[in-house]
């Protein structure tokens, strides 16, 4: 059950349209807690919109929305491929950096090292990465890709980019400076 406090004014007419597929399925799973601090079921279907405006008010829900649009976006992309969009993350870092640890992905991919080995060991019997000794300590092992490896994020890699420039002209130069000063102050305060 999701529990939203109204305050504020929240224009009906100010929500897109997309909006009503997506009040008629939330709309027996809304509390609204009002004004006098009373809870009650969220019956009256045009006090949705005043509920999902609270909502969007929220900055780590746009966050959250955001990020999840465009996962979407990306597995959507990535159909047909043989790699999740969490391999294809993963060996984009390891195509990136050449040659990287289990410790090194989780850390970067914000990911539990057992997700990681789990993903790792997978995409190794499938033949896109391989385990070999680290040329500075070597009992220690570091994860490169293999040629398949690198032929499938070439098959991939153009859409990606594409995706990249659409983004790029849609902000503009300036916009994406200030939104990337913005995700790097919201990132650093997230940091533990």
């Amino acid at each position: 059950m999701v529990k939203l406090s109204i305050h504020g004014n929240y224009p009906v007419e100010d929500l897109p349209e997309e909006y009503s597929a997506i009040m008629s399925r939330v709309r027996d799973t809304l509390t609204v807690i009002d004004g006098n601090g009373e809870e009650r079921p969220a019956t009256n279907f045009e006090e949705l919109p005043i509920l999902i405006k609270a909502l969007e008010s929220r900055l780590t829900y746009r966050l959250s929305l955001l990020n999840s649009l465009l996962d979407q976006q990306a597995e959507e992309m990535l159909e047909g491929s043989e790699i999740s969009l969490r391999d294809f993350r993963v060996m984009n870092l390891i195509n990136a950096v050449g040659s990287v640890s289990v410790s090194d992905i989780a850390t970067f991919c914000v990911l539990e090292r057992e997700e990681v080995r789990v993903l790792t060991s997978k995409l190794a019997k499938d033949g896109l990465i391989e385990f070999v000794p680290d040329p500075h300590i070597r009992r220690k092992k570091v994860i490169v890709l293999t040629c398949e490896g690198e032929e499938t994020l070439n098959e991939i890699h153009p859409m990606f980019a594409e995706r990249n420039r659409d983004l790029d002209a849609l902000l503009g130069p300036v916009r994406k400076a200030k939104f990337f000063e913005t995700l790097n102050l919201l990132t650093r305060s997230a940091m533990p």
